[in-house]
């Protein structure tokens, strides 16, 4: 008999298992808050979020699939954007930025593979404390990180993703695309920037800034 029968047997069952459970959570039908939600995932997970305002800092250490009510369209399609009340826009409830986590609307790391945000709006404060810039996405070490049909408004780094600060090594796998950047009040500031990769590999496409 075979002997890689039993381990691809092994695989298969492992695989079927994953995909067989996992979940679909709903915010805020089922969650009241986005982060409840992703506290609650398991890896793998979708969380989809239903229109509305969430004022909240987000933080997301696993892989998960994070859908906002406009997954699928454009950031810069046409009439998107038009109806506010169409959008899950994510934003500050506090100017607290003592760390880059803390800075952040979206926090996703450390050293996790798989992570998709598709169809929200990311929108700042309008003043930061002097000497501090927030990040509406901020990956630290995250690899095959998808972000896609967004819409950003402020921020001095809307999108800001590194691996490592010692350049030892890379990420990959990073997607950014059909996103829609708008810097608002910062976007002549000195350390503005719509997005900042290093240290990942990514493809970058079809962007409006």
């Amino acid at each position: 008999m075979n002997s890689s029968i039993p381990r691809l047997i092994s695989i298969l069952a492992l695989a079927f298992t994953t995909f067989a459970t996992a979940t679909t959570r709903h915010v805020p039908s089922e969650y009241g808050s986005i982060q409840s939600a992703i506290h609650a995932a398991v890896p793998g997970d979708t969380i989809q979020v239903a229109a509305g305002t969430y004022a909240e800092q987000l933080v997301i250490n696993k892989p998960l699939t994070l859908l906002g009510p406009q997954a699928g369209v454009s950031g810069h399609a046409a009439g998107r954007g038009a109806d506010p009340s169409a959008e899950a826009v994510i934003t500050y409830p506090a100017i607290n930025f003592s760390s880059p986590s803390s800075r952040s609307l979206l926090y996703l790391g450390t050293s996790v593979t798989g992570i998709t945000v598709d169809g929200f709006t990311f929108r700042d404060v309008e003043v930061f404390p002097s000497g501090w810039y927030g990040y509406l996405v901020f990956a630290s070490n995250v690899q095959d990180l998808v972000i896609r049909n967004n819409r950003f408004f402020g921020g001095q780094t809307a999108i800001n993703a590194f691996y490592t600060t010692s350049q030892t090594g890379f990420a990959s796998g990073m997607v950014v695309e059909r996103n829609f950047l708008d810097g608002g009040p910062f976007v002549n500031c000195s350390v503005g920037r719509g997005i900042a990769i290093q240290g990942t590999a990514a493809t970058v496409q079809d962007n409006v800034l």
